[in-house]
């Protein structure tokens, strides 16, 4: 049980007075049962004896109101459980996201990783669950307790033949444990998939591909056939269930009929008054059930304690993110982190090799190159020969597999990770905007933050960015939020509008090294145009990297690489390579080739 106690120990930290709250449930819940079978015997009594009115309406007064009493607390006190299992909800949650974010991407790339944390979502929602079997396990015990003193003081031999046919159920309820746990374990991936077809349908940035390539029928196709397999699934789980459960019901009535026997005949023989036939007749029944409650709460609380398993390893996952930290040589590195701070920002890779997790082919191989101080440095290739992964690694997104890069002469693992982040800005091709307001997205800080200086700033990058004209015309301006997650009078952005955000982003932040994967991917020509001549300026002679596929934009960079299939192939200034039989003229040959055909064209 060791992960409940964990799982407890999160709830009772955010709710002090949870445990309270749980064993007043429980003893009041466990005490109901009591006062209907103790009170009753005492109305029968004064039934069938002489009837004093008065007696007899003090003992409806107590039966009514002390019932009523046990509504109204176990009412609140449910209310209060209620909002415990909320706040260990959202607890998890939080815990959750606060561990995704301390895991490397490497981490989250592999399928262990992704297993764990759905299974660890799976389990949040056996918070509520969990709390209503603790509940109901200490009502059974509190229950089962009190009338066992009841019957005992009548026949401790009764008690034990009837504790001896409530354990024939332990075997049923055994097997409906293991039957549960193979259900649930053959019923999470099915659910999964179940629950991502859901997911596909309602996320609008598949809604063209569904509705233009007869998506929506394949989606629908999958999603059925899941189904069926959740269904077959089912249909033996409730099958073998009904047949579990039956056999328990038909044993715990057994032995209901066997004590109204036992007891009818002591009440026959004038051995036992009326009213105690009642009251241990109750009692016997109420035995059975607690005990059964008791262990069938046993069972679903051991099957909460496997759920919370995947949800606990996710949290105990070392954070290789920290682990990225190695002993810090202080001189070097404040050395070349104060050099950067001052712009100057010198960038080796030597013999530097990666190969993704998830991938075992290396996409990276023994790759030595420059990014050199102060030059505007342009990084090109075929699809698939690094380009933008020697960005992440550039980013210390992920760590190399072999070599090492350097910064100013240090190696980046000998610089705090936080500190040599701080340096680096990078705008990302697939870069994706935050749903919160226009003017958070491009600064980073809440609204709360934004001095006078910092909007001034805001407003000229709005303006080299062209954006100034579309926020202008929107009603709330830089507060409106992107996307309607958030607010209901959020817009969404084009790909154009987003990725003149993300470069205004990149601006604001002022940082030593900027690297540009793709920043222009998403703009018309005139655009693109116009955002380069001002990245240009920008970065003059400032340390820069930028990738892009139109090789008409790298005749602006003082220097350029060429990669193919993880390693460098050729260096040097747009003529130079142009004067080569390389792959870059080749590359810059092919993409001109229309524009040179266009021009005769129109020439002849």
């Amino acid at each position: 049980m060791k992960h409940l106690i964990r799982i407890y120990r999160l709830v009772q930290g955010r709710q002090p007075r949870y445990a309270l709250w749980l064993c007043s449930a429980a003893v009041i819940g466990g005490v109901a049962p009591l006062l209907n079978i103790l009170v009753p015997k005492y109305i029968v009594d004064e039934l069938l004896g002489l009837p004093r009115v008065e007696v007899l309406g003090d003992w409806v007064l107590i039966y009514a109101l002390g019932n009523l009493m046990v509504a109204l607390i176990l009412s609140f006190l449910d209310v209060r459980l209620l909002q415990g299992a909320e706040l260990l909800h959202s607890e998890l949650k939080m815990r959750l996201a606060e561990k995704s974010a301390g895991l490397t991407l490497a981490q989250m790339e592999e399928k262990s990783t992704l297993d764990l944390l759905e299974g660890s979502r799976f389990a949040m929602d056996s918070a509520y669950s969990l709390q209503q079997e603790m509940k109901r396990a200490g009502t059974s015990l509190v229950s089962f307790l009190g009338v066992s003193l009841i019957v005992v003081g009548y026949s401790p031999l009764l008690y034990l033949f009837l504790l001896g046919l409530a354990f024939l159920i332990a075997p049923i309820l055994k097997s409906l444990r293991r039957l549960e746990e193979d259900s649930n374990q053959r019923s999470i991936p099915e659910d999964r998939a179940y629950t991502y077809c859901a997911h596909l349908a309602e996320n609008f940035r598949y809604g063209k591909d569904l509705r233009l390539y007869q998506g929506v029928a394949l989606v629908k196709n999958y999603a059925k056939e899941i189904m069926d397999r959740i269904l077959r699934i089912n249909h033996h789980y409730f099958t073998r269930q009904g047949s579990l459960l039956g056999l328990s019901a038909t044993l715990l009535e057994g032995q209901s009929v066997l004590s109204a026997w036992i007891l009818g005949r002591r009440m026959l023989e004038k051995a036992l008054p009326v009213g105690s036939f009642v009251m241990l007749f109750g009692a016997c029944r109420q035995m059975g059930r607690s005990l059964q409650d008791l262990m069938v709460s046993g069972n679903q609380i051991r099957i909460c304690n496997l759920l919370f398993e995947p949800l606990c390893r996710f949290l105990d996952l070392a954070e290789q993110q920290a682990q990225m930290e190695r002993p810090v040589d202080e001189e070097a590195a404040t050395k070349a982190l104060a050099a950067a701070r001052r712009g100057h920002v010198d960038v080796r890779l030597e013999n530097l090799s990666f190969t993704y997790p998830t991938d075992p082919r290396p996409v990276l191989e023994n790759l030595s190159l420059r990014i050199p101080q102060g030059k505007r440095t342009a990084l090109v290739g075929t699809n698939g020969a690094g380009k933008s992964t020697l960005v992440k690694l550039l980013c210390r997104l992920y760590e190399p597999s072999g070599g090492r890069i350097l910064l100013n002469g240090v190696d980046v693992r000998d610089i705090p990770l936080a500190d040599y982040q701080r340096i680096v800005a990078p705008a990302f091709q697939d870069f994706r905007l935050f749903p919160i307001r226009i003017d958070e997205n491009i600064t980073a800080l809440p609204f709360s933050k934004q001095s006078p200086e910092i909007l001034k700033t805001l407003r000229g990058i709005e303006m080299r960015m062209g954006l100034r004209e579309l926020i202008e015309g929107l009603p709330l301006a830089e507060a409106t939020y992107l996307s309607q997650e958030i607010d209901d009078q959020g817009i969404l952005l084009s790909g154009g509008q987003g990725q003149k955000l993300i470069l205004g982003r990149t601006l604001f932040q002022d940082r030593a090294l900027l690297i540009m994967d793709e920043p222009t991917a998403a703009l018309d020509p005139q655009s693109e145009e116009e955002i380069f001549q001002t990245m240009l300026d920008v970065s003059a002679q400032q340390t820069s990297l930028f990738i892009s596929h139109r090789l008409s934009s790298t005749r602006y960079a003082d220097h350029i690489l060429v990669l193919d299939q993880g390693q460098l192939l050729e260096e040097g200034t747009h003529q130079e390579l142009m004067r080569r039989s390389g792959l870059y003229r080749t590359l810059y040959q092919t993409q001109a080739k229309p524009y040179w055909a266009l021009t005769e064209t129109h020439q002849t």
